[in-house]
């Protein structure tokens, strides 16, 4: 017996077409991630990084830099520090961020360390109840803030009053802004910081480059003090 493709039968047919096709432009918001990856994505811990979405190269290649300045190897309790998080790319369109500060042992392992201010309309600081961990990552107007190739970002990181070993996880993306998951090349780093002792200097992490990079990054850093 055949059925007539009246309105109402069109109507159900357009409906299971809808029903059964991907989400295009949920797929797309995952993609461009311009306010600020998914909480949770800085590779450590056990956390995904950039790369679960941008996902074409290995992590840590050889096209471009990510780096961390400024951040303690040794912290000073309640100290302040001035924190830049940083991505070398040739020809990057945009780029983001994500990192955490985190204890690296005793009663508050794997939660927040120290507290983090941001610095310019850049960055933006949000917190994830479930684990209690400040994620700090870039914005929109952050991830367009590319001079001479070099991406930037500062916060002011205010050291815990605690004595145990803290550790910075960040993951960066270099990205082509092409709003898809190809062509961006995504970095891990993680700076490990300990309290002071008396024989013990305040000295910042360096700038750390992937092998590789094509030319040396724009930004000139403070030897060690």
């Amino acid at each position: 017996m055949l059925l007539a493709a009246g309105p109402a039968l069109t109507t159900i047919i357009v409906s299971a077409l809808q029903s059964s096709m991907p989400p295009i432009r949920a797929s797309m918001d995952v993609m461009l991630h311009e306010e600020g990856p998914p909480l949770g994505h800085t590779g450590g811990f056990g956390e995904p990084t950039c790369q679960e979405c941008h996902s074409e190269f290995d992590v840590n290649t050889s096209e471009g830099a990510l780096g961390v300045d400024g951040f303690p190897l040794h912290y000073s309790p309640g100290a302040q520090y001035l924190v830049s998080i940083s991505i070398m790319g040739d020809d990057m369109q945009s780029a983001g961020f994500q990192a955490a500060i985190r204890f690296m042992e005793g009663p508050n392992h794997g939660t927040s360390a120290g507290a983090l201010a941001i610095t310019s309309d850049n960055v933006v600081v949000r917190r994830a109840p479930e684990n209690k961990v400040d994620y700090l990552q870039h914005t929109p107007l952050g991830s367009r803030a590319i001079t001479n190739g070099v991406a930037s970002w500062t916060v002011v990181w205010t050291a815990p009053q605690d004595t145990t070993r803290i550790v910075l996880h960040v993951a960066g993306n270099n990205a082509n802004g092409d709003n898809s998951p190809l062509g961006d090349f995504v970095y891990t780093h993680d700076v490990v910081s300990s309290a002071t002792s008396n024989d013990v200097r305040d000295r910042p992490a360096r700038f750390s480059s992937q092998s590789g990079a094509k030319h040396p990054f724009a930004v000139k850093l403070p030897e060690y003090r």
